[in-house]
């Protein structure tokens, strides 16, 4: 609404009618995200939504604690996925680009990871990593025979 400043009239008004058909789109999902458009079953979803997120982020920690092997993270073993699927580095990097606190993110976890964990043996074992020799194929017995195709019984 626009008043005159002189004689305190309305001068002219814009409301939800004269929203372009998009604005009111966005209008409605606001008030959906809100908690607006339904009254007390809004809040209530909205409610229940939150509590099963906060449900989510403290039973699941839980359940890795108990679950995990004792003396270690528990995180799997392997190789980066992304070498065997490139579909997967280029919309990783897709993303990187369009999300750039995303692509910051990967590099720095990147870094860290060959720069730090790799090469400090106290890390390595701690997170499962494999060290920067045997990363690189090194002079052990189970790098010998992934490359021979020996098997090898390991005694865990």
């Amino acid at each position: 609404m626009h008043v005159d400043q002189y004689g305190g009239g309305v001068v002219s008004t814009y409301g939800y009618e004269d929203y372009p058909t998009p604005a009111k789109v966005v209008s409605h999902g606001i008030g959906l995200h809100e908690g607006r458009s339904f009254g007390y079953w809004s809040m209530a979803g909205s409610t229940l939504m939150c509590l099963l997120v906060i449900a989510s982020c403290v039973t699941g920690p839980l359940m890795w604690w108990k679950r995990r092997p004792s003396g270690s993270l528990g995180a799997p073993r392997g190789r980066m996925p992304v070498r065997g699927t490139p579909l997967l580095l280029v919309g990783l990097v897709a993303l990187g680009i369009f999300l750039p606190f995303f692509g910051l993110s990967l590099l720095v976890v990147l870094l860290l990871d060959q720069l730090v964990i790799r090469r400090v043996p106290a890390l390595a074992a701690r997170f499962n990593a494999s060290t920067s020799s045997n990363a690189t194929g090194g002079a052990t017995r189970e790098g010998h025979a992934a490359r021979s195709g020996e098997a090898v019984v390991s005694p865990c």
